[in-house]
């Protein structure tokens, strides 16, 4: 997979991917949070990556939250390395599943869990 490193704002990338998504949650009265560490700022990466996998994990989280639940987002300085984060009240992903999700093109859970959408959320 090939890179783009820059140096490039965190925290603006992650505002921008809010924004982005916020329409449908507020719609489902999905509240959006979001909590970024005083010391996340600057960081050096491959930005257009880094937006995409925030956003491909917000859509994610849109789909599979309840109305009236939760998304979080959170950065934070951790042992010296930045750590993104999306959480949601979500149904979650079964333990026997969690290694699946990183397969090319897999969609885990049961029928009833399974969502529409482009493959690549």
């Amino acid at each position: 997979m090939e890179q783009d490193p820059t140096d490039f704002d965190l925290p603006s990338v992650i505002d921008n991917a809010l924004m982005l998504v916020r329409e449908l949650p507020g719609r489902r009265g999905i509240a959006l949070g979001r909590e970024i560490d005083v010391h996340v700022g600057m960081i050096r990466g491959d930005e257009r990556k880094v937006k995409q996998v925030l956003l491909n994990l917000l859509s994610n989280a849109q789909k599979f939250t309840p109305e009236g639940g939760r998304i979080d987002v959170r950065a934070a300085v951790n042992e010296g390395l930045v750590e993104v984060s999306v959480a949601d009240t979500g149904v979650g992903i079964a333990p026997e599943d969690r290694e699946k999700v990183f397969e090319e093109f897999r969609q885990v859970g049961t029928a009833d869990k399974k969502v529409e959408g482009t493959g690549s959320g």
